[in-house]
């Protein structure tokens, strides 16, 4: 054992809810169970509803692991269709319909075209101490992308920046944090080394 809780997490989508129901007889057919009955019978493993991703290590929910709670303003840019399950979790009293500088910043890069053409503005988006997130479809995800968490890394540090933190925010996004500073020696790919 490594010391850290090894208690299961469970992700069920709501079609594989339904497809146990309706696999079992109408007659043993039990009412759904309730969150707090599940985490009772399961101890102090944690239960994942759907639509609902969390933090592996924090267990908290990536909008609250990215600061978008304690925001007063927050930018999100880029933004489709596929993730208005990640935007709708986001404070919507923060969330800036203007072009003025926030606290927090999340573009959305469908492609490395995106990052080249959007990461300077978005950068110029944030105020004072703010933070940016770059988002990116996962490799295995269902949305294509010629994007990847090395390609955004590498064209941040030409840009100035460096890579602070890797957060998957759903099945099928991940987000990289990039600081507005470069530190002398460090390189593009460090990020990964603090994520162990």
């Amino acid at each position: 054992m490594n010391g850290r809780n090894t208690w299961p997490t469970f992700y069920l989508s709501p079609e594989q809810i339904e497809a146990l129901y309706d696999a079992m007889p109408e007659e043993d057919l039990p009412p759904p169970p309730s969150v707090e009955e599940l985490e009772g019978e399961w101890g102090p493993g944690r239960v994942i509803m759907p639509g609902e991703y969390r933090h592996q290590r924090s267990g908290l929910p990536a909008a609250e692991v990215m600061g978008a709670p304690t925001a007063s303003s927050i930018a999100v840019l880029n933004a489709r269709e596929e993730n208005s399950a990640f935007v709708s979790q986001l404070p919507p009293e923060s969330l800036n319909k203007t072009d003025a500088a926030a606290e927090l910043v999340i573009l959305f890069a469908h492609s490395q075209l995106d990052v080249e053409t959007l990461l300077n503005s978005a950068r110029d988006r944030l105020a004072a101490k703010g933070t940016l997130w770059v988002c990116c479809a996962k490799f295995r995800s269902e949305y294509q992308s010629d994007a990847s968490v090395h390609r955004i890394l590498h064209f941040a540090h030409t840009s100035g920046m460096m890579g602070e933190a890797i957060l998957p925010i759903d099945e099928d996004w991940v987000c990289v944090s990039l600081s507005t500073s470069v530190v002398p020696g460090q390189r593009p790919f460090d990020v990964f080394a603090h994520q162990r």
